[in-house]
């Protein structure tokens, strides 16, 4: 199955009038509103704390179009509609305040007068239409920030008016505001709006678009951010008529949007493109080419054809090559007139992916499911099932519903058209040949197949009635601003479990709050031999069923949304134990029951609090019994297998993972064993055991080797010596951890893979200042990753701002030198001039009142460091790289760090050499044993040949380290646990031999997996 989709800009009349939406009356509900204040929640529509973000904009269901023609047809050949939304997505935008200007910049591909301009409201109200003829100095495509959190306005697309200010009160649907002055706008830029005058009304868009953005919106004051004019990725539906008197170039009207498939052959792409000549006899498309690249490949170029039509207005087609499972195909089409022009915009290449069959059940979703909107659990049940998605994915065609599936599940709200309606002979051919179907859908008798909103009956001969057994019903039966309660039907081998002290408490799209809710019922027929209805609410009416063509298909309809059964006592969390149930004991009727799902496992991070370490799970299991619930603990690589007791019937099963004596990785994860032999796995959770043996505490979390600067450490000797955590390795940190050191050393250049958050709130940082005690905390890369690497003010409740008492960050200066701060203890007499191991990406950063600088520029303009104290507190944040500072000042101003913390160390920031080791030595790696990564450390007393090397047990040479010449000193190296190939390593001992002029040694290492 494929899409055609409209290419609206530059299409003749006829061809709007045949792809505009709007065909038959519908009713209608209230769409969603974007926030009223920028930022700030809907004042229309509440949102509990514990649901996700309100969306802005929201599909308006079939149910809401409004009835009406659009632009009508133009009895002039030379007259064309300018438009730049799809035609196809109808969104609404609304709750914006009055005074609020929206239109839309166009550019007509030939010279032309201007005759009229259309609108599209989803809702109407008083309004002042406008069109004007800006400057020609703008840059449309360049000057305007977008809406959603732009803060520098451009200009005012107003310079003088093609058409003055004009009152007016919008209809529901299109309003036409006809230009009589026609003027001649060339092929200059006019900008064509509305000013809403009541704040009532409530234009349709396109939700989301890619640039370049035509729509252009004027923010008012107290919009929620700077007033003036911004660019919107919401495209408002404003078009144009002109009459054109220059030639236009040919036009792509329509093309194959193909879908992703399992098919691996050639694959038709078809087109629909249009000419007008000026004169007309200069009318027609000569040529067009289908442009094609695979994977990202150059592209590759086939000649089409003309199949239909003729050269003024044709369908043309060119067939792809094969691709192969995996690979990805990337085309787009262009076409020439008689005149040499080629098409205008260039079309944006569409693509497809060639999937696979990879299970037994397949979903097909076309709704608002899983994260951040619903509990998924379908991945809980099924993780097997293969996933379509068909926003993304497209139409599943015949190779996909039809591959040999056992059972489709297919879950909709219309969310991108009648998906249902369009597989029919594709669902037909599934059932026919023995599938099994669930389906899940609030809308599909009316809003797919036409049956009327409300009461509907439907004929033999029809789908509905052939296939599915539904004699008729009532769309929309339920209340749309409150949940329905459905019980199960006494001793069904579904629903029976769904009883008076369980019953079903569904709330569609309950994370925007109520008015929602358009689930259905079905009339129940005389016969009920093959069809039972399964579920009922309060009142006797049956809202799910099931049918069974015996021997050929079985089939389940529930005329709600299964994502949006959520706990009565708790609104808006879901049921999840009610979701497994529901959907195993499908599958099991469907005689494909699931292993039991597991879910909810105790987490623990990395810690200091000794064992046990308590661990609950819930299993919910589908008809079959229990055999096993076993928590599986991997200790240093020593795996044990701990039975787990069952603490709540038939849900809640418990174990404790024991206590260490010494530091430990732990790995541990529950399998489950039902009478079918079928095993679960839940997922696998890492932490480890630390026993603190030093005041100081290093995190390093720099992204290359080449910024450590444990060698820097060893120098000053510290008392008590120091601790090393790596967050890659070790995950993030417990509210013990940090606690247990009176100093921080965060070593956070080129930190991407960073444990921190840029809130304060959950930031372990943050919960380490709130008890008192003394950071240092260097990084380049950090602050800017939160924010893409703009330039940002903090606020409080900010880590930067909390923490550091950063108030601005200024990224990617990328200076080279820093200057210390007259009798500053940390950086008094430090000029340094800075040298850079990997790219220098160094900030420089605005500081709150209550901190002081301590590095600035030659001028002494600007924040290069910063530290401030208070009676629990003392931080030092730097955002630079700090390994890019020559070694001696590295060392002092570690040193002067660690004074001024009270930390005492051995070294003098006086001498201004290394600390150079006395003799040769290998230490053990660190953590040892690893996942991900570990440390090896070692010492060269003089300049050295020196080698290390990872052997495996059978002495074979797996990955080498290092290989040159060293200059003495102490020295850190990581292996990655990649062998030559850059291929993972399996699990087991391993062996890591230093070589360094005559010295040689040898050490064991283990590798978890």
């Amino acid at each position: 199955m494929k899409e055609k989709i409209p290419i609206l800009i530059f299409c003749f009349l006829f061809i709007i009038s045949a792809t505009s939406v709007i065909a038959r009356p519908v009713k209608s509900v209230d769409v969603l509103l974007t926030p009223t204040e920028y930022g700030k929640p809907s004042k229309i529509i509440p949102i509990a704390t514990n649901k996700p973000e309100l969306p802005e904009v929201r599909p308006i269901p079939k149910r809401t179009h409004k009835s009406g023609g659009g632009p009508g047809p133009s009895p002039f050949p030379v007259d064309m509609v300018l438009a730049y939304d799809n035609g196809t997505e109808l969104s609404s935008l609304g709750g914006l305040a009055s005074g609020f200007h929206l239109g839309v910049w166009f550019k007509s591909p030939s010279a032309c007068t201007l005759l009229a301009i259309y609108y599209y409201f989803a809702a109407g109200g008083a309004v002042t239409y406008y069109v004007s003829d800006p400057a020609d100095s703008i840059d449309f495509e360049n000057d305007y920030e977008e809406y959603h959190g732009g803060v520098n306005p451009g200009p005012s697309p107003i310079e003088t008016y093609l058409h003055p200010e004009v009152s007016a009160t919008a209809p529901d649907g299109w309003d036409t505001l006809d230009i009589t002055s026609m003027p001649d706008v060339a092929k200059n830029v006019f900008y064509a709006a509305y000013i809403m005058d009541d704040g009532a009304s409530s234009p349709i868009i396109d939700a989301g678009v890619s640039p370049p953005y035509h729509t252009i919106m004027q923010r008012t004051a107290g919009g929620g951010g700077p007033f003036g004019w911004y660019s919107s990725w919401h495209h408002v539906y404003i078009r144009a008529l002109v009459r054109m008197y220059e030639n236009p170039p040919p036009g792509i009207d329509s093309y194959d949007k193909l879908p992703n498939t399992y098919l691996t052959t050639g694959r038709e792409v078809t087109a629909t493109l249009s000419d007008l000549g000026i004169p007309l006899d200069s009318t027609g498309v000569t040529e067009a080419w289908l442009h094609y690249s695979i994977d990202g490949g150059a592209y590759d170029s086939l000649s089409m054809t003309i199949i239909s039509g003729d050269p003024s207005l044709g369908v043309w087609k060119a067939i792809l090559p094969a691709i192969n499972v995996g690979q990805t195909m990337e085309y787009y089409i262009n076409c020439f007139d008689m005149q040499g022009l080629e098409n205008l915009p260039a079309m944006v290449p569409a693509s497809y992916t060639i999937k696979e069959k990879t299970g037994d059940i397949l979903f097909v979703n076309d709704d608002y499911y899983g994260s951040p909107y619903s509990y998924d659990v379908i991945s809980d049940v099924i993780p097997t099932a293969d996933w379509w998605d068909i926003p993304s994915d497209g139409s599943p065609d015949n190779s996909v519903l039809n591959a040999g599936y056992n059972i489709i599940i297919w879950n909709s709200w219309e969310y991108s058209g009648a998906s249902f309606a369009d597989a029919q002979s594709l669902i037909e051919d599934y059932l026919d040949g023995g599938g099994n179907l669930l389906v899940s859908a609030m809308d599909i008798p009316a809003g797919e197949f036409g049956y009327s909103w409300g009461d509907f009956t439907t004929e033999p001969g029809e789908f509905l009635y052939d296939y599915f057994g539904i004699r008729g019903g009532t769309d929309d039966f339920a209340n749309p601003d409150a949940p329905s309660v459905y019980f199960g039907r006494t001793g069904d081998e579904i629903t029976a479990v769904f009883n008076e002290d369980w019953p079903i408490t569904s709330l569609p799209y309950y994370f925007v709050g109520t008015g929602y809710n358009y689930a259905g019922k079905f009339d129940e027929p005389v016969d009920t031999t093959q069809w039972k209805g399964i579920l009922y609410d309060e009142w006797g009416y049956c809202s799910a069923f099931r049918f069974e063509q015996p021997g050929v298909y079985k089939v389940v309809w529930l005329f709600f949304p299964f994502a949006y059964i959520y706990d009565y006592q708790s609104p808006y969390d879901p049921e999840i134990q009610q979701q497994q149930e529901l959907i195993g004991r499908i599958l099991n009727w469907f005689n494909n029951t699931p292993a039991p799902a597991l879910l909810g496992l105790t987490r623990y991070y990395t810690t200091v609090t000794p064992g046990p370490y308590p661990v609950s799970i819930t299993v919910t299991n589908f008809v079959d019994s229990l055999l096993s619930v076993d928590l599986i603990v991997s200790a240093n690589g020593v795996e044990d297998t701990i039975p787990m007791t069952e603490t709540k019937s038939g849900v809640e099963y418990s174990a404790s993972i024991p206590a260490y004596p010494s530091e430990t990785d732990i790995f541990y994860h529950v399998e489950a064993m039902d009478s079918d032999s079928m095993i679960s796995s839940s997922v696998t959770y890492n932490f480890w055991f630390l026993v603190p043996t030093a005041n100081v505490l290093y995190v390093n979390e720099a992204g290359d080797p080449q910024l450590d600067y444990m060698d820097v450490l060893d120098s000053l000797s510290i008392s008590g010596g120091y601790d090393v955590y790596d967050p890659a390795v070790q995950g993030i940190p417990d509210t013990t951890v940090l606690p247990s050191y009176a100093t921080l050393i965060w070593n956070g250049d080129w930190g991407y893979g960073t444990v921190l958050t840029k809130e304060s709130d959950g930031n372990v940082l943050y919960d380490y200042m709130l008890g008192g005690g003394n950071i240092f905390f260097n990084s380049d890369e950090i602050l800017g990753l939160w924010d893409g690497w703009a330039n940002v003010a903090y606020e409080p409740g900010e880590f930067p701002y909390d923490v550091l008492k950063v108030t601005y960050i200024y990224n990617d200066i990328c200076y080279d030198s820093v200057y210390g701060i007259t009798g500053d203890p940390i950086t008094d007499g430090i000029i340094a001039e800075m040298t850079f191991p990997v790219t220098n990406w160094n900030d420089e950063v605005d500081i709150d009142t209550t901190a002081v600088s301590i590095f600035t520029d030659a001028a002494v303009t600007t924040c290069r460091g910063v530290r401030w104290s208070d009676s629990l507190n003392k931080v030092v944040f730097l955002p630079f790289m700090y390994v890019a500072l020559p070694k001696s000042d590295q060392i002092t101003v570690l040193g002067n760090v660690l004074t001024w913390f009270g930390t005492t160390f051995k070294f003098s920031s006086d001498d201004k050499g290394i600390n150079i080791p006395k003799v040769f030595a290998l230490s053990q790696n660190r953590p040892n044993p690893f996942n991900v990564r570990t440390n090896i450390f070692y010492s060269i007393p003089k300049k050295a040949n020196v080698s290390l090397k990872i052997y495996n047990s059978a002495g074979q040479l797996i990955r080498t380290l290092v290989n040159g010449v060293e200059e003495p000193g102490y020295k850190t190296v990581f292996w990655d646990g990649l062998d030559r190939n850059r291929e993972r390593v399996a699990q087991g001992v391993y062996f890591y031999r230093l070589s360094a002029g005559n010295f040689r040694t040898t050490k064991k290492l283990l590798v978890l997996r």
